[in-house]
């Protein structure tokens, strides 16, 4: 099941209005993007029915870049709801980071 979408500045509150979603604004030229996408990848697989992730490309969705004032490639954005409660900006993203974006709030690890 694909459980990476795209978004424009028509249809991004729709995809992020609700439930938990992870939000990775992009751009085709941007190469730490490409090299941070089989992380998105792995984990948008595993948790699939339980997160979602949006894709945004700035230079397509400049309105919602702007508006959350992405001004670095990659920016995650963690948002349940609709609502912003987690960010990671730029290109030190590490993959654990990439993972702990995908744990749903209340989620326990297992120990």
């Amino acid at each position: 099941m694909n459980n990476i979408w795209t978004a424009s500045d028509a249809d991004f509150d729709q995809r992020v209005a609700l439930g938990r979603v992870v939000v990775e604004f992009v751009a085709e030229w941007c190469g730490t993007c490409r090299a941070v996408r089989p992380a998105v990848e792995r984990m948008a697989s595993e948790l699939a029915g339980r997160v979602r992730v949006v894709v945004v490309d700035v230079d397509e969705a400049p309105t919602v870049a702007a508006r959350f004032g992405v001004r670095a490639l990659p920016t995650f954005l963690v948002l349940e709801d609709g609502v912003v409660v987690g960010k990671f900006v730029g290109g030190a993203v590490s993959a654990s980071e990439i993972d702990s974006l995908f744990v749903p709030s209340g989620a326990k690890e297992d120990v």
